[in-house]
């Protein structure tokens, strides 16, 4: 697997998300000061603040690493918050005080489809790049929402064998979203009970596993109707719906537009031979 080496002298502040692909990444803080490692995953929202650190990253997985990072100086923070500094959360301040910060939270589910909007869009030109800003400004207003609640609940964090096996679960899902396991068959593959399982997605993923089948379903749906020859029956079909007016009913509340609207918009960029 590929492995990039890091040595940041000065660095804005990054925020992650992470939609699939799978990267650990080490840093060395300097002397005397205990060497770092986190999973960057299909789920994760990294934030970092690496000024004056080295380290190393490389691959997990051989699924493509899509990720939407946003660059900001921490002064900027500043100016936006000013009247809110007491109630920021203390990695916040870390962020504001430019202290080397590199940790990974679950997105929440606004934050999943934000940043799965900045990557699947119809928009071209001018159009496209308003639109990712608007996906970048969402994102950070998100980021920024978590930072004031962050501290009041935070909860204990899973165990790294754990951890793997809710994000085995996950995997599993996605494998089978025409016939997925019921919760306790999944909890039983995976090796934990039924109540950790949900526990665990809303840790990890930060949603529930009903809400999380439902975003990969859609998802995939979606790129079948906009990337390939495919009718929304049988994309309906493909993604384990057998009742076409529900999936177009959780298609709307998704997106916004009807998978006939999306198909529609694949079938205008087609320019034929001759045209322009």
């Amino acid at each position: 697997m590929p492995r990039y080496d890091f040595d940041v002298e000065d660095m804005p502040v990054g925020f992650a998300f992470h939609l699939s692909g799978k990267l650990e990444s080490t840093l060395n803080r300097g002397q005397g000061k205990k060497t770092v490692s986190i999973l960057n995953q299909r789920g994760s929202n990294t934030v970092i603040c690496l000024n004056g650190a080295k380290g190393h990253s490389w691959h997990l997985s051989h699924e493509i690493q899509d990720a939407l990072v946003i660059i900001v100086d921490p002064r900027m923070f500043t100016d936006l918050i000013t009247q809110e500094l007491d109630g920021i959360s203390k990695d916040c301040r870390s962020l504001l005080q430019q202290k080397n910060l590199f940790f990974s939270l679950p997105m929440t589910r606004e934050m999943y489809n934000a940043a799965d909007r900045a990557f699947h869009h119809p928009y071209q030109g001018a159009a496209a790049r308003l639109h990712l800003e608007s996906c970048g400004l969402e994102l950070l207003a998100l980021q920024m929402d978590r930072f004031s609640h962050q501290d009041a609940c935070r909860e204990k964090p899973l165990c790294r064998a754990d951890e793997e096996r809710i994000r085995m679960a996950g995997d599993m899902l996605v494998q089978k979203m025409d016939a997925p396991p019921t919760i306790s068959a999944l909890a039983l593959q995976v090796g934990v009970n039924s109540a950790k399982l949900k526990r665990g997605f809303k840790q990890v993923f930060g949603t529930t596993i009903g809400q999380f089948l439902l975003q990969h379903r859609m998802a995939c749906a979606r790129e079948m109707i906009l990337s390939r020859e495919t009718d929304v029956t049988q994309a309906a079909f493909s993604v384990g719906y057998s009742n076409v007016s529900h999936f177009i009913r959780y298609y709307k509340k998704t997106f916004g537009v009807t998978p006939g609207c999306h198909k529609q918009t694949r079938k205008s960029r087609i320019v034929l031979p001759g045209t322009k």
